[in-house]
């Protein structure tokens, strides 16, 4: 299901608190892709779609992650991203009655911003990426494609293994009682 190589854009610090002592400007991605579901209570959802930041997004040796935050709603993250280059802000917690991951979507400039949330405070951090806006249609497609991702992973997910008889259940639990 690991896909987010093909999604990626890049992405600048704009603020933060991340260290800047290298010599060369550090380079960051934003990707998304459907994933499994980290919130082992709620095994129901499925897939979800993760969206995230990356520190040395060429580097497999270098590369990490600085940000990352997980959706169940893939239209949720269409309305958001289109919304801020129109002044909307959206928040992102994950999962939401017991957060472990927020992520903040807002417009500055006519860039996209991706912005650090707190989950226990849900105070936005300092640490803020920026999307160019004209990189913001190329996140739409990247979008549209993850949602199709995700569609067919949680197909796969919720199959018993014969399509024409699926009972809605995560694959191995049909005959769970």
């Amino acid at each position: 299901m690991d896909t987010t190589a093909q999604h990626r854009l890049r992405a600048h610090l704009v603020s933060g608190s991340i260290e800047r002592t290298e010599a060369q400007p550090v380079p960051y991605s934003v990707d998304v892709a459907a994933a499994p579901n980290p919130d082992i209570s709620t095994p129901e959802l499925g897939p979800v779609m993760q969206l995230r930041v990356v520190q040395w997004p060429e580097d497999p040796e270098r590369e990490r992650e600085v940000m990352k935050s997980f959706v169940p709603n893939a239209s949720a993250l269409r309305q958001a991203v289109t919304g801020a280059q129109s002044g909307q802000v959206h928040d992102f917690f994950y999962p939401e009655e017991a957060p472990n991951w927020g992520i903040r979507i807002e417009g500055a400039d006519g860039a996209v911003l991706l912005r650090r949330l707190d989950p226990s405070s849900r105070i936005a951090a300092d640490d803020a990426f920026a999307l160019e806006a004209a990189d913001v249609p190329a996140l739409l497609v990247h979008l549209q494609t993850a949602r199709r991702e995700l569609r067919e992973a949680r197909s796969e997910f919720f199959s018993d293994g014969d399509s024409e008889t699926s009972d809605g259940q995560p694959t191995g639990e049909s005959n769970l009682r």
